[in-house]
């Protein structure tokens, strides 16, 4: 019997044979680009030209925003410049490109003596950045020019202003969770109060703040939400500290239980009490899974006011007239029982 030799296999049918053309195209790459420190050299020149032209091209007509913090002199005895007032001032400034930096972090101090500035009217003390040009050209460099002053009136605290704390409260909240997932906590809102800082005539009428609406959709894990204090359209010259407030919603996974309730007799005529078939009735409820061992019979409580029943019927309707604060969706079954007098 004849032995077969082996056939050496064909360079397709051998995989080891195959071209590897990541390595080469890599083993390229560090031969041609990352070993040859002068292209590197020539990328680093290029990349340092084209920052510089590109300043060139701003260099004389760039336009950027910038912020101001005033810092006052000469102040009241008592005061000190934080005490008179925060509020920032936004400019516009024209520039030359070289000094972008230097507007892009952060906000520009400006000393202001308030021995030059201050003005008041109607009890109020205040003074006007857009009347003082020459102070507000000290906030930016010397080759750089003021173009706008956003700031209309800044109102000083120096004891005209009355301070008033009132309380936060939410319009409505609507909200929409992920199948297993509800709030069975009450939405917090922190602070409750805030600081109203105004004249007394414009405090006068303003007894709460009430924030807007808010949405929240798709929940599966609890959020703080940052809300404006927005105050009245009508009280323009009333500040508000903090000017923000956390709205906070607790959302968790849930579970659904069942317990049985006695329905209890309330309003029933002197002299008799209520028979009520069946005695007791079922009550169905969510809670968050990590309360669900909390829940109790004692917890809920089940009634009929006797005192508004249809004569005509020996059919009621119980009322579910408390529940444990951490249980949600409470519904009962049957809805409707019957009842007979009896004598005490």
């Amino acid at each position: 019997m004849e032995q077969e030799q082996a056939r050496p296999k064909s360079p397709r049918e051998d995989p080891s044979q195959d071209p590897d053309i990541k390595g080469e195209l890599r083993r390229i790459f560090d031969v041609k680009v990352r070993h040859n420190r002068s292209l590197v050299v020539l990328l680093a020149i290029f990349v340092g030209i084209l920052v510089i032209w590109f300043l060139k091209q701003v260099e004389n007509g760039y336009v950027m925003s910038a912020t101001v913090s005033p810092v006052y002199t000469n102040t009241p005895t008592g005061y000190s410049s934080r005490e008179l007032s925060t509020q920032k001032i936004g400019i516009a400034v024209q520039m030359n490109g070289f000094n972008m930096l230097s507007y892009a972090v952060g906000s520009r101090q400006l000393e202001v003596d308030l021995t030059k500035v201050l003005e008041s009217a109607h009890g109020r003390h205040f003074w006007v950045p857009a009347k003082h040009p020459e102070l507000m050209a000290h906030a930016v460099l010397p080759t750089d020019r003021v173009e706008q002053i956003d700031a209309d009136t800044i109102y000083l605290n120096m004891g005209d202003e009355v301070v008033k704390t009132v309380p936060i409260e939410l319009a409505g909240v609507r909200t929409s969770f992920r199948p297993g997932y509800g709030m069975f906590d009450p939405v917090m809102i922190q602070p409750a109060q805030v600081k109203v800082f105004g004249t007394p005539e414009e405090l006068e009428t303003l007894d709460r703040i009430v924030l807007p609406e808010r949405t929240y959709r798709n929940l599966s894990a609890s959020l703080t939400d940052s809300v404006v204090v927005e105050l009245p359209s009508g009280l323009r010259k009333v500040r508000v500290e903090p000017p923000r407030v956390a709205v906070s919603l607790t959302v968790k996974p849930y579970t659904e239980g069942t317990i049985r309730v006695p329905v209890r007799a309330m309003g029933a005529p002197a002299g008799w009490s209520a028979k009520f078939f069946p005695s007791k009735v079922t009550l169905r409820y969510r809670v968050a899974v990590e309360d669900y061992a909390r829940i109790a019979e004692k917890d809920f409580r089940v009634t009929v006011d006797l005192s508004h029943t249809d004569p005509d019927s020996r059919y009621v309707y119980p009322k579910v007239t408390a529940a444990p604060a951490f249980a949600g969706k409470v519904t009962l079954e049957p809805e409707r029982v019957q009842y007979i007098y009896r004598k005490r």
